[in-house]
C-alpha cells in the first residue's frame, strides 16, 4: 500500500480520558492550583469517552445548571483540536493533555530532468 501526501499521526494515548484527565488535575492540585479555577477543555471525542466510560464512578462525573463536571473540574466540550486542561492562568495557552501528534518529514520529489 503506497501513500501519497503527508499524513498526520495521532498521538498514542496509553490510558482513557478519564485516566488521563485525572492525572492532570491530580498534577495541577499537587502544583497548588484550586479544582475551581481549572477548566478541562475536552475534544468531542473524548468528552463522549468520558461520558461512557464503564469504569467511571457515578460519583467523578456531574451534570448540573447545564454544565458538566468532572472530579469537580468543570468541562467545556469542543472547539479544541487536543483535550487541555486550562489552569485559570489567563492568558497562558493551556497545557495539551495529550502530546501533540508528530508529523513526519516527507522528501521532496526529484525534479525530472529533460534528456
Amino acid at each position: 500500500m503506497s501513500m501519497s501526501g503527508p499524513e498526520l499521526q495521532r498521538a498514542v494515548r496509553r490510558g482513557s480520558a478519564a485516566e488521563v484527565a485525572r492525572h492532570a488535575i491530580e498534577q495541577a492540585e499537587q502544583e497548588g492550583v484550586d479544582r475551581g479555577d481549572l477548566v478541562l477543555r475536552l475534544t468531542l471525542r473524548d468528552a463522549s469517552e468520558l461520558k461512557r466510560d464503564p469504569k467511571l464512578a457515578t460519583s467523578d462525573i456531574s451534570f448540573s445548571n447545564g454544565a458538566m463536571r468532572f472530579l469537580g473540574v468543570r468541562v467545556e466540550q469542543g472547539g479544541v483540536t487536543v483535550s487541555r486542561l486550562d489552569r485559570g492562568g489567563g492568558d497562558e495557552e493551556a497545557a495539551p493533555i495529550d502530546p501533540p501528534p508528530k508529523v513526519k518529514a516527507v522528501r521532496k520529489k526529484k525534479a525530472a530532468t529533460a534528456v
